[in-house]
């Protein structure tokens, strides 16, 4: 799968919904490096299947949480920390957001029912 706005529009909702308690009633600004995700978020829709299938769930969650949010691009030599977990550099990451909890946080079991549904490979 070589979608690339797709695989980046999946740590997005893994996000929203590890950390949707935190998040209620509140307004976001997601800094996002894909310029055509950056257009998704804002309209909430595209013409990918595979999108929709990842982003409607998405849009539900941050409506039964009243979180709004919008994105806004950042440029990819600005996007250091994603970048280095992306790549795998848990040092380089270490360095940058030196805050961040050492621990990894549970993944949801609904999230991984949805991103495991073999309906997305035949998109």
């Amino acid at each position: 799968m070589r979608d690339i706005t797709f695989l980046e529009l999946i740590p997005i909702l893994l996000a929203f919904q590890i950390w949707t308690s935190f998040l209620t009633h509140r307004k976001l600004i997601l800094h996002v490096d894909n310029q055509a995700l950056v257009c998704i978020l804002n309209t909430k829709s595209s013409t990918s299947k595979r999108i929709m299938h990842i982003l409607r769930p998405l849009v539900l969650l941050t409506m039964l949480h009243n979180v709004q949010f919008k994105s806004v691009h950042l440029s990819s030599c600005k996007n250091t920390i994603s970048d280095s977990l992306s790549r795998q550099q848990w040092y380089r990451f270490r360095t940058l957001a030196p805050t961040a909890d050492a621990y990894p946080s549970v993944i949801p079991a609904q999230f991984m029912k949805l991103i495991s549904d073999p309906k997305l490979m035949s998109y």
